[in-house]
């Protein structure tokens, strides 16, 4: 194996606990991982094992069945080798290649329909605010290609994303070779949504991997504070202050307690801005009264997503057919959720770059390109996106 080589592992569906089922955890011991990483590459007989990890026989044993215990390897005979698909860097150079044209086709298709769009992302009631583009970063991007993708690839049984695994969990998991400029390679493709739904609010935030979020999905206001407040409580109370902002309630000085500090950090977290003595909202903000206006775009734009995903997958299957997935046995099924990621999240990139969608800015050192957002849902409306 090549000196120095190492795996991002990742999963679609959910681990579950932190426990000896949770292929998180058990990947994170140094044992393990050292023979998975390993494996990977190519399947090894038991004592290859011993003999290129340099671990006992008795610690590789207990390896390969705390790998044997979330299904992420398999047996023949004497040869162990992973139960997992595994993208390699080249894997991931054909993928871009091959979701180029589609990825534009896509784009194309969203621009025919642009007006249709824009007529009701402009009676949402925060765009005045924020601006039409940062409501279809999130509407478009997120909800439709993104959350509403995934759903229409399922329905039409082109993507595997969860099968049962022991422990009572439900996964399916992926490994991707990490090498340098990765993150260079995958900036401005927009295709992450992270997403946080206690009762009827939903805090997300969506954009590229290249770096970290600094927003409520993906940070503890809790941490940030450093309060021994319940974190749905102060979410509720971020969502309040935001609210007030749009009614023009909100200055600088509103609180010099608590709230103040919270305040401080929606501002640092880019969530409001000052304007003169006022704060102002900066990111979108949902409301109740805006669901079936989202729910009418995400309709809109259907029959474009299953459009390009069934074209999509029937072309891949001739033009992905060298990629190391398809040729050790696993079908187009299994990566395709990949793919359309490359798909629209390059979809996206174009949109922004156009001035369809908003094009978020790097704002610290490490940090990705995103946008977060709130939404308020009304009763079993959380559940649909």
């Amino acid at each position: 194996m090549e000196a120095g080589r190492r795996y991002h592992f990742y999963i679609c569906g959910s681990p579950g606990a932190w426990d000896e089922y949770n292929p998180f955890y058990v990947i994170s011991q140094k044992n393990v991982s050292k023979v998975l990483n390993l494996i990977i590459e190519a399947p090894l007989k038991f004592s290859q094992i011993v003999e290129k990890t340099g671990l006992s026989e008795s610690d590789v044993f207990d390896a390969i069945e705390k790998l044997r215990k979330i299904d992420a390897v398999k047996i023949l005979g004497n040869v162990v080798m992973p139960n997992f698909v595994v993208l390699f860097k080249k894997d991931i150079f054909m993928i871009k290649e091959a979701t180029k044209s589609h990825a534009l086709k896509l784009a194309e298709r969203i621009i025919e329909i642009w007006d249709t769009i824009k007529d009701k992302l402009l009676k949402v009631k925060c765009t005045e605010i924020v601006g039409l583009r940062k409501v279809a970063f999130a509407v478009i991007g997120a909800y439709a290609l993104d959350l509403t993708g995934v759903q229409i690839l399922l329905e039409e049984d082109l993507a595997v994303c969860g099968e049962k695994k022991p422990g009572d969990r439900y996964y399916t998991l992926y490994a991707r070779e990490s090498f340098r400029n990765y993150k260079k390679l995958i900036d401005s493709i927009f295709w992450g949504c992270h997403r946080a739904v206690d009762n009827e609010l939903g805090f997300y935030s969506f954009g590229d991997h290249s770096g970290t979020r600094f927003a409520i999905p993906d940070r503890s206001l809790k941490d940030e504070l450093k309060v021994d407040v319940e974190e749905k409580i102060l979410r509720l109370i971020a969502y309040n202050l935001m609210l007030k902002s749009i009614k023009g309630e909100l200055s600088i000085d509103a609180d010099d307690g608590f709230g103040g500090r919270l305040i401080e950090i929606l501002v640092d977290m880019s969530y409001l801005k000052v304007e003169g003595e006022k704060l102002r909202l900066n990111y979108p903000l949902f409301l109740e009264e805006d669901g079936d206006l989202i729910e009418s775009v995400v309709d809109t734009l259907k029959p474009a997503i299953r459009k390009t995903a069934i074209e999509g997958y029937r072309l891949m299957e001739k033009e992905l057919a060298d990629i190391t997935p398809l040729k050790r046995g696993y079908s187009l099924k299994t990566i395709y959720n990949e793919v359309w990621h490359w798909i629209f999240g390059r979809a996206n990139k174009i949109l922004a770059k156009k001035g369809y969608l908003y094009y978020p800015p790097k704002k610290r050192p490490q940090e990705g390109r995103y946008m977060p957002w709130i939404q308020k849902f009304k009763g079993s409306d959380r559940h649909k996106l």
